[in-house]
C-alpha cells in the first residue's frame, strides 16, 4: 500500500517469493526445480496449474471491474484535486480524506 520497494530477502520474508539465491545459484536452482516438476505427476501439475490459472483470470476481472470503480469515485475527492495540486507545485499533498 506504500509503493515501497523492497529487497529480495524481504520478498521471501514476507512470502511475495519462495526463495532467494545467489546470481550464481540462480540457474542451478531454477534447473533443479523444473526438473523437479518435469519428473512429477504430469497430470496433477496440468490440471492444478489449470485451476489456478483460471481462479487467478476470475478473481483479475472482478478485481479489475472494482477498481477502476473506485478509480473514477476516487477522482472526483478533494484530496484527488490536491494531490494535483501539490504535483504540480512540487510540494508533499496535504490530505484531508475529502
Amino acid at each position: 500500500m506504500t509503493g515501497d520497494f523492497i529487497d529480495a530477502r524481504e520478498a521471501e520474508r514476507i512470502g511475495l517469493v519462495n526463495r532467494v539465491v545467489s546470481q550464481d545459484e540462480l540457474m542451478p536452482t531454477a534447473r533443479a526445480l523444473a526438473e523437479r516438476l518435469a519428473n512429477g505427476a504430469t497430470w496433477a501439475i496440468r490440471w492444478t496449474k489449470a485451476s489456478v490459472n483460471k481462479l487467478i483470470r476470475q478473481q483479475l476481472n472482478l478485481t479489475l471491474d472494482t477498481s477502476l470503480a473506485f478509480e473514477a469515485l476516487s477522482s472526483t475527492t478533494e484530496d484527488h484535486r490536491e494531490a494535483a495540486r501539490a504535483f504540480m507545485e512540487k510540494r508533499s499533498p496535504r490530505f484531508a480524506g475529502r
